[in-house]
């Protein structure tokens, strides 16, 4: 039996699920045949502007023709919003969570299903994997080779001393760096720089930034790096 018969959709449809898509981080409720629906307008709308085809330069075709462009530019906005929406609930169900799908279309229905399915399967991958790869037992030293490499380091001690006199005790010494590694990973991770120039505005990893000539500020460090480089700024040195 042939399927029934569509509810014709309108430009007006489709400009308000856009726009509504768009506010939400959630998927809002839409007909189940909505693609298919779509398509079925956009056929429509050529068909119509074929029929006119004798002044193609009318107002009429003209304005079909733009309507064409809109309607089919939107329906694929339309998907590629729903979509990213789509593929977050999966990774978030491919990890237990109980998502609630009676809003996904036939055809978002079936791309919902073929991305869980893939997550779960490199998620069990990995963790195949991960249970494969074992730690390197440790290295157990016989008492004849701990022996001979204890003679060994007696016997090199006094040479090492000779040549570089006291360097065992700097080494040791906490005063020589970091007092710990946490401040070795805060030099790393961060420089103080002065502007050169303003910069316009950019987006970095946690915020966006509005820099101005003169200003002096702490960045991550890839940043910082990128701005002396490019000449905007430069690095300021701080004494320890």
């Amino acid at each position: 039996m042939p399927s029934p018969p569509l509810e014709p959709l309108t430009f007006k449809d489709i400009t308000e699920i856009y726009r509504t898509e768009r506010k939400t981080k959630n998927l809002t409720a839409i007909r189940r045949d909505f693609y298919d629906a779509a398509g079925a307008f956009l056929e429509k709308l050529r068909k119509d502007t074929e029929e006119k085809r004798e002044d193609p330069f009318s107002l009429q075709v003209l304005g079909l023709s733009d309507t064409i462009k809109k309607v089919s530019a939107k329906t694929i906005q339309i998907f590629e919003i729903r979509a990213e929406k789509i593929l977050l609930m999966a990774l978030r169900a491919s990890s237990g969570a109980e998502l609630d799908i009676s809003r996904l279309t036939r055809e978002e229905s079936q791309l919902y299903k073929d991305t869980l399915t893939s997550l779960r399967e490199r998620r069990s991958d990995l963790f195949s994997m991960d249970r494969r790869i074992q730690p390197a037992p440790d290295v157990k030293v016989g008492i004849e080779e701990e022996t001979e490499i204890s003679d060994v380091e007696e016997e090199g001690a006094g040479t090492l001393e000779e040549e570089l006199p006291g360097q065992r005790e700097e080494e040791l010494t906490p005063e020589q760096g970091p007092s710990s590694m946490e401040e070795i990973v805060q030099e790393e991770e961060n420089l103080i720089i002065r502007v050169l120039e303003d910069v316009p505005p950019f987006a970095g990893p946690e915020r966006d930034y509005r820099l101005s000539k003169e200003d002096v500020v702490i960045l991550p460090a890839i940043i910082a790096r990128a701005l002396v480089l490019k000449g905007k700024a430069e690095e300021i040195k701080v004494k320890r």
